[in-house]
């Protein structure tokens, strides 16, 4: 009976789920509460204003976005700007996207005003659309085209809500980008936007600066990290499921780690879970443990990313992972990194935060390392 017991158990454990999700939008039961931001999110859309979400990367601005917008029931477009090639392409994107809500014979007239109308193809099987715009067709139409359509679409049907994530990027789409987007949005009153960034200098910029085309465009939200007991309560329930000890210290050493940062904090939480699974008794040393395996398995990644960074730069990064974070313009740190001049500080700062390697941790007061991993990577490098 007890061998039998034990081979049920077994056969039951490894039919558990494991809870955390990392890489993708979170939804359901891995989107931890944040409540209050999502009621926020909701007045804001159903008031018909726009929104401005500003977060670093991996923040869960877009996981946000969604889940908020899921229970407005109505029309939601999502594009990341980052991955927009150019005008054509951004129009392209966007009309695809009002095709999948809108049924083409319900807004076939509004292509009528089109200057020159895309091809558009169904695929039968899976229902799936593509559109494609000619060569020769001006990106800068073509965009005025899209958004003439998504507009047109609010009108005769539910209003949609525009999710332009990545949106501190436009400008590298095309020249004066913002000024032509602004031109647009401005006269539209049959959709909703909300513009995700994750560059919080670059986004404040855009919207509070009094010379910028999106100065006071929409409501401003900035989305801080979730807090730590909020954390601990999330974590302990999702161990509870594969372990039947204590687990507020393995969260604790967890939510140490990744200072709470969303992502990662999923990310090691989905490896810790993995092997807690395995242990009746799980050892003192088993968050590290799972941490250095980790670090182990992306070490050609993150040598990769390291051998593409100036001088300056790996100085930078090796400084803020061993814990200069703060004050990082006064001489001592220069004296302590080997950096020349406080201007050089700026610029390499300026330059990781744009490419994602640092963010800048207002609740902390501090830059430092975006990714908890690399950080013990170059922590073990040097």
């Amino acid at each position: 009976m007890c061998i039998f017991a034990k081979n049920l158990a077994t056969v039951f454990m490894a039919k558990i789920e494991n809870p955390f999700r990392f890489g993708s939008v979170v939804t359901d039961s891995s989107f931890i509460d944040r409540q209050d931001k999502i009621k926020f999110v909701l007045d804001v859309m159903e008031s018909g204003n726009h929104l401005v979400l500003i977060a670093p990367r991996r923040y869960g601005k877009t996981s946000l976005a969604l889940k908020a917008t899921e229970g407005i029931k109505r029309p939601v477009i999502n594009i990341n700007l980052q991955n927009v090639t150019d005008e054509a392409d951004f129009a392209r994107q966007l009309i695809k996207g009002t095709l999948h809500h809108y049924p083409l014979k319900k807004i076939k007239y509004a292509f009528t005003h089109f200057a020159v109308v895309p091809t558009i193809s169904s695929d039968p099987t899976s229902g799936s659309i593509e559109v494609s715009l000619a060569p020769t067709v001006r990106g800068d139409i073509a965009l005025g085209d899209a958004f003439g359509l998504v507009e047109e679409a609010g009108k005769s049907g539910p209003k949609p809500i525009i999710i332009f994530d990545e949106f501190q990027d436009a400008e590298d789409i095309a020249p004066n980008m913002l000024k032509k987007l602004r031109g647009i949005m401005q006269l539209q009153s049959h959709v909703n936007y909300m513009l995700l960034g994750s560059q919080e200098s670059m986004m404040r910029e855009i919207f509070e600066k009094k010379k910028s085309p999106f100065y006071h465009f929409g409501t401003l939200l900035h989305l801080p990290g979730i807090p730590e007991d909020e954390f601990m309560g999330y974590l302990q329930s999702g161990f509870a499921l594969c372990y039947k000890g204590e687990t507020s210290e393995i969260s604790k050493q967890i939510l140490e780690f990744t200072k709470c940062h969303p992502y990662y904090t999923q990310e090691l939480s989905f490896y810790v879970w993995n092997e807690l699974k395995e242990y009746a008794q799980a050892p003192a040393d088993l968050v590290e443990k799972v941490i250095q395996s980790a670090v182990s398995r992306k070490d050609y990644d993150y040598e990769r990313l390291w051998a593409r960074l100036s001088n300056n730069n790996k100085k930078m990064l090796k400084a803020l992972a061993s814990g200069l974070t703060s004050s990082i313009y006064t001489k001592e740190f220069l004296l302590a990194t080997g950096i020349n001049a406080a201007s050089t500080v700026r610029g390499c700062v300026k330059r990781l935060l744009k490419d994602g390697f640092i963010i800048n941790d207002e609740t902390r007061k501090e830059y430092r390392v975006e990714d908890p991993f690399f950080q013990q990577w170059l922590k073990n490098l040097f």
